[in-house]
Order: structure tokens, then sequence, then C-alpha cells
């Protein structure tokens, strides 16, 4: 994974050929695109995959929908952040992106998390009150969420980033955005 995020960074932003020989990529006097380079995300959950992500990826995924309160966020966060150090980085510049896939429902839930602790979502109070904590409280910088109801084939999505690069990709329901 190291490797080919090298390669792509080499590989784009324009410049002179490029030459590479590593364990499992080769490139002979290659033209980098002119385009920049892609943000890199990674989803990693092993140790040396989350210390790629620290060394050279722009930011972080946590999988299973793990968000800052998850046991994966504590144990997995240092590793990202030890390693971007140790690379001269700062660990803010790899950003982490929260899924959280819960629904919006008219009334409060009793209960806003799984017996897992992974959020399952609530009434709009519910929502604000645990994105306002996620802000307040852990440095969460960004969120984004909806319920398209006139486009089932919509598939909302809701993220919540910390570090500096909050975009999010994907789909637009019709009359969201421009």
């Amino acid at each position: 994974m190291e490797e080919a995020i090298v390669v792509v960074r080499a590989l784009s932003g324009g410049g002179g050929p490029v030459t590479y020989e590593g364990e499992f990529y080769r490139v002979d006097g290659l033209v980098p695109a002119r385009v920049p380079t892609p943000p890199i995300w990674t989803g990693s959950v092993a140790p040396k995959s989350l210390a790629v992500t620290g060394r050279r990826a722009d930011g972080w995924i946590p999988g299973h929908a793990a968000d800052w309160l998850s046991q994966r966020y504590a144990t997995s966060r240092p590793i990202i952040d030890e390693a971007a150090t140790a690379a001269g980085r700062d660990p803010a510049e790899v950003a982490t992106i929260y899924n959280l896939p819960g629904r919006i429902t008219a009334s409060p839930l009793r209960a806003t998390r799984d017996a897992g602790g992974r959020w399952i979502g609530g009434s709009v109070e519910q929502w604000v009150a645990e994105l306002t904590g996620a802000v307040l409280a852990h440095g969460a910088g960004a969120s984004s969420s909806s319920r398209c109801t006139t486009a089932p084939h919509w598939t909302p999505r809701s993220a919540v980033g910390r570090g500096r690069s909050r975009r999010r990709y994907g789909r637009q329901s019709p009359g969201e955005g421009s």
C-alpha cells in the first residue's frame, strides 16, 4: 500500500519523467499527469497499514461505523499520529472522517447507540446534540447529513471530519446543492 501511494503521488501533478523501482511497482520514465494528486484516503485497521496512513495518506476512514467514541478510534488514531510525527508530518494533516449511518426519526429514540456503541440515529434534536458534542468535545470539524424521501434511489450519508480536509464525495439528491 505504501508503494502504491508513493507511485500515485509521483505520477500526478506534472513534471519530468518519473523512474521508480520498488518491491511491488516499477516505473521507467513515465511522464506524470498534469492533474493534481487526488486525496488519498485509507480504511486501514491493522497497525502496519495505520502507520502507512500516518506517513503517506491524506485521510483515514475508520471501519465498522467507528466514531470518536469507539475503541477502534481510541486504539488506531494514536498509531496514525505517531507515524505521522515520525515522518515529520503534523498529525492534523491526516484527516479522519467518521461515517454515521444512522437514521433521522420523527421522535426521540430511547437509545441512540446500539449495544456495540455504534450510533444508530435519532430525532433531529438527538443528531444536533451528538454532532455538537463531537465538535466541542472531540474536535470534529464538519458534518453533513440528510434523508431524502423524494428520491429513494439516493443513499443518504453522514460524515463528521477531523483534520484539514473535510470534503464529502458522493451523489447529491435532487435539489441538494448545485
